[in-house]
């Protein structure tokens, strides 16, 4: 069974369009990299990883994404519906 939950995440903005859209066209080899790691990272703790709302943007030099290469720069705080599976 599937328990569902909401998480706040402090994200990079120019990372949104890629997590709510699929679109990461605007982006990098370098800042794609990065966003990978971060969400393959995340699927290890969740088998759901789904962007819902985010705040608008804010300057930030500590965030979630700091540890996956990714610098001071504005940021979202990202409501995120994650899923973790229970046996029954």
């Amino acid at each position: 069974m599937a328990i569902i939950i909401t998480e706040t995440f402090e994200l990079p903005l120019h990372w949104l369009p890629a997590l709510v859209n699929d679109d990461n066209s605007h982006m990098d080899d370098v800042e794609i990299a990065r966003l990978d790691r971060f969400i393959k990272h995340q699927l290890e703790h969740y088998e759901i990883f789904n962007v819902v709302s985010y705040s608008e943007p804010y300057f930030s030099g500590w965030h979630d994404a700091r540890e996956f290469g990714e610098l001071a720069g504005d940021v979202c705080e990202c409501e995120v519906q994650v899923a973790t599976y229970k046996g029954d």
